[in-house]
């Protein structure tokens, strides 16, 4: 059985949002990819991933859990999501301000590409897992449910009045992640593509638009495995991830 640590964002901790019984709550679900890729694959995976995360916090993250990478097979990450993300407060009461991401673009990549090359300097083989897209109109509900008409407003205007602006910012990020595997030689896993097949990308989100449900989280499942059955049988055993146990894969 090889061992995988993870490091990253709440897609890969498992984090889904519960709305039932009118409690709106995020938690931790049994049927996150990582659980259906751990059963299938049989892979340990030692989760790090964190709610909220940045790749801003990633190198200081990584360096505290050396003796978990110095037993490891590999290394997953998962970044991107937070990063493209915006204060939302702060446009909905200025929405004049040129307000950037939560990291800025040039400053993503760079710190992920210190990351991965932190990683293979230690002898290990990181692994990317791309972004997943999100549902602009239920996203954008969800980081409004509390501001006032006005500040909705402000909102709105300042993304020209469409919410497509939301996911552009995310493609750019993800585009990032791919140069960023190309140029580094490493691994990424694509774990975009299913959603964007799909006609109703809702059917697979939480009510919060940016979540996988455990639908979603089946449909990331089912993309790292076919990605690790792909490979060379005499690759397949090498990597993979499970953050109670998970899957991912390969060099």
């Amino acid at each position: 059985m090889k061992n995988v640590v993870g490091f990253g964002d709440s897609v890969l901790k498992g984090v889904v949002f519960n709305n039932d019984n009118n409690e709106s709550k995020y938690e931790l679900t049994d049927m996150s990819f990582t659980n259906i890729c751990t059963e299938r694959l049989g892979i340990n995976l030692e989760n790090f991933a964190r709610f909220g995360n940045t790749i801003t916090h990633a190198l200081s993250e990584i360096t505290r859990r050396l003796p978990a990478i110095d037993g490891s097979d590999c290394v997953i990450l998962k970044y991107g999501g937070n990063d493209s993300d915006f204060p939302w407060k702060s446009i909905a009461e200025n929405p004049d301000r040129n307000i950037r991401p939560n990291t800025p673009l040039d400053v993503f990549y760079e710190k992920y590409r210190e990351v991965v090359r932190f990683i293979k300097a230690k002898g290990k083989t990181p692994i990317l897992l791309s972004i997943l897209p999100l549902e602009p109109d239920m996203y954008l509900d969800y980081v409004s449910r509390n501001f006032t008409p006005e500040q909705k407003s402000n909102v709105m205007a300042w993304l020209g009045g469409q919410t497509k602006c939301i996911i552009n910012y995310h493609e750019m990020y993800n585009l990032e992640v791919m140069k960023l595997a190309r140029r580094e030689g490493v691994r990424l896993i694509d774990i975009t593509s299913p959603f964007l097949e799909k006609r109703d990308l809702r059917e697979y989100m939480c009510p919060d638009g940016i979540h996988p449900n455990e639908k979603g989280h089946k449909l990331i499942a089912e993309a790292i495995c076919n990605a690790v059955n792909e490979d060379a049988p005499e690759l397949q055993p090498r990597c993979v991830s499970n953050f109670r146990g998970a899957s991912f894969c390969f060099d």
